[in-house]
């Protein structure tokens, strides 16, 4: 799976038209909102399979969104895709900011601290203020605040992280 990225959980069945409730899992909303290839991947049926999003509206109010698909047009249809995970292809992401990354790009990084490597990133935590990554540092796993402060540098090139926690992390 690692070729692609997970943007959606369909999570139930809205009407008798095909339409499913999905809840976001990408930092970009407009995955499900704007019309065009999709892939769905369910355990039962094993490699992805091609779908076309149709129309994506947003539920607010039930952090949910509402999805159309060309191939799935009755309830009895999106009953077999509740559980599934919609993906995009990795390669197809949305330009980041600077200062910003995609948390596969993060997992496996080398923790670096004061010039020598001391744990690996093993993932990152969604935080409330901010995210927080994991490492594992021996058989130890730590998380630190993904704050400039902490983490003033992030090579993706090179596959390292520098960082600089307070005293006792």
């Amino acid at each position: 799976m690692n070729e692609w990225r997970q943007v959606a959980q369909l999570v139930g069945v809205h009407g008798i038209r095909g339409v499913l409730k999905a809840r976001l899992l990408s930092d970009f909303p407009e995955r499900l909102t704007v019309p065009g290839p999709r892939w769905l991947h369910r355990e039962q049926t094993g490699d992805p399979q091609p779908v076309t999003l149709l129309k994506g509206t947003a539920q607010l109010a039930k952090n949910l969104f509402l999805l159309s698909f060309q191939e799935c047009q009755d309830r009895t249809t999106a009953e077999t895709w509740v559980g599934g995970l919609l993906l995009v292809p990795a390669t197809d992401h949305p330009p980041l900011q600077s200062e910003e990354y995609y948390v596969p790009d993060l997992v496996g990084l080398r923790v670096v601290q004061q010039g020598e490597m001391i744990g690996v990133v093993v993932g990152v935590v969604a935080g409330a203020a901010q995210d927080l990554l994991e490492i594992q540092v021996g058989e130890e796993r730590k998380l630190l605040p993904f704050v400039m402060a902490l983490v003033p540098e992030v090579d993706l090139a090179q596959g390292w992280v520098v960082i600089d926690p307070p005293r006792g992390w």
